[in-house]
């Protein structure tokens, strides 16, 4: 693949947000572009870029649950 392949992905990923995808479609592309662009990273990690890119509402609510 080009390299401006996986540059165009990893700035993808570092520009995403729920939007108003669901929940579970906005977490699948996240997986899915990390998948793609090759990038190992630790669960946590993935979780932590999902988490301050939800919804804010949703964000609130988790927090309030956690």
């Amino acid at each position: 693949m080009p390299s401006h392949y996986y540059r165009e992905l990893y700035q993808r990923l570092q520009s995403l947000s729920q939007g108003t995808e669901s929940v579970d479609d906005y977490f699948k592309e996240i997986k899915l572009v990390v998948i793609r662009a090759y990038i190992e990273e630790d669960m946590e990690v993935t979780m932590a870029r999902f988490m301050n890119c939800l919804d804010h509402d949703i964000t609130h609510i988790m927090e309030l649950h956690h």
